[in-house]
């Protein structure tokens, strides 16, 4: 979701809301309905939010520490400004040469090219690649020998998947941005047909359409119908939507749950428990997890409070900020359940990581435990 406002400086305060006060505001009021109605105070709260609302429950953990018992964020797009820039990319990219354009037809092919690139890397063929990071994919194995069809790419549509998993970068230092996206999930029903190349239902892609939206109505205060993002560049133009002024505050500060700093958390005697992410639509993988990697020392983040997990073709990723009380564990239906019940002691907390769970193909096996620091994929059976 993103809001329509019609430029940023006639409504600074929905932004906030929307960025961070809301989230306070709700939990608070929330507690106030259950306390009238059963006459007394919640005993637990938590908090379950994906890709906004992701950011939402990462927002709660940095901010608010005191209004959940424990937080799930799936697929949380924690660094909305930043992220932001890779949604513009992949639309130059995908969109901005017609001859580059890449059918979503082609998506089958791209990933079975990745797979067969990458999978052996985990020292585990199952049709998962358990680190991105262990692999670049190279597209140039798909260039089209002869005539151009649905298996094979041109050497302008390779130029353009090589830049949308890359990410972006700034033209005049090379700085990295954002990082790119992964291939190995993206013939995935709704995944890159609907974000990237689009389809029937969102022709121009999901990402054109966060892309124009943001920065349209949050950076450059004008009507995303009318807007052009190809004035957007991606040199000064970061630092100006970082630092667009929102009643006094940095735009990023409003909108961004990036800070790594979990004092706060840690006075409450609260502890981040364990950590899942997954490749999503609009999040980068990589991107999903760095806030994780940039957590201070003493954040009491260590093995037996935190683990991250790659769930394959999962439409978001989780991590869960727990309390002395709570716990995660995966599974759509059962994640709410495990943080209730978990309990931070450590061996309780490794039986909980090791609980099944259920995703959209059903029943998965026990998940592959990798040190700390070492994402966990869940192998396709």
């Amino acid at each position: 979701m993103l809001l329509k406002l019609g430029g940023t400086s006639n409504h600074p305060q929905k932004i906030i809301d929307w960025g961070c006060r809301a989230l306070a505001k709700t939990a608070l009021y929330g507690k106030q309905i259950v306390s009238a109605y059963t006459h007394r105070a919640p005993r637990y709260s938590y908090f379950f939010g994906s890709s906004n609302g992701g950011r939402d429950a990462l927002m709660a953990v940095q901010r608010y520490p005191n209004a959940f018992d424990g937080v799930i964020a799936d697929a949380p797009s924690a660094d909305w400004t930043d992220n932001a820039f890779s949604w513009l990319w992949s639309e130059d990219a995908e969109f901005g040469n017609p001859a580059a354009t890449i059918a979503a037809a082609k998506l089958p092919a791209i990933q079975a090219a990745a797979l067969a690139q990458c999978d052996a890397k985990d020292s585990t063929v199952d049709g998962v690649v358990n680190d991105p990071r262990l692999c670049r994919f190279d597209p140039s194995v798909l260039l089209c020998s002869a005539a151009e069809t649905d298996s094979c790419l041109t050497a302008e549509q390779i130029m353009a998947l090589d830049s949308i998993l890359s990410g972006p970068v700034n033209p005049r230092t090379g700085q990295r941005i954002y990082p790119g996206f992964e291939p190995f999930a993206v013939a995935t029903p709704t995944f890159w047909d609907r974000w990237v190349t689009g389809n029937a239902t969102v022709p121009g892609g999901g990402h054109a359409l966060l892309a124009n939206h943001f920065f349209a109505n949050m950076v450059f205060n004008t009507d995303s119908a009318s807007f052009d993002h190809t004035k957007v560049n991606f040199d000064g133009d970061v630092a100006l939507t970082n630092r667009t002024s929102i009643a006094g505050q940095w735009l990023s500060h409003v909108i961004n749950a990036t800070s790594p700093d979990l004092s706060r958390l840690r006075q409450r005697r609260s502890r981040p428990g364990c950590a899942a992410y997954a490749p999503a639509m609009q999040l980068s993988a990589i991107g999903a997890v760095d806030w994780a990697w940039r957590l201070q020392p003493g954040a009491e983040l260590r093995l037996s409070r935190f683990a991250p997990w790659c769930v394959p073709r999962q439409r978001g990723c989780w991590i869960a900020a727990l309390n002395s009380s709570a716990g995660s564990s995966l599974g759509t239906t059962r994640m709410v359940r495990h943080v209730r019940t978990w309990r931070i002691d450590q061996e309780q907390a490794q039986g909980a990581r090791r609980t099944g769970a259920r995703i959209d193909e059903g029943p998965l096996p026990r998940p592959r435990v990798l040190p700390y620091r070492h994402p966990v994929a869940w192998p396709r059976r």
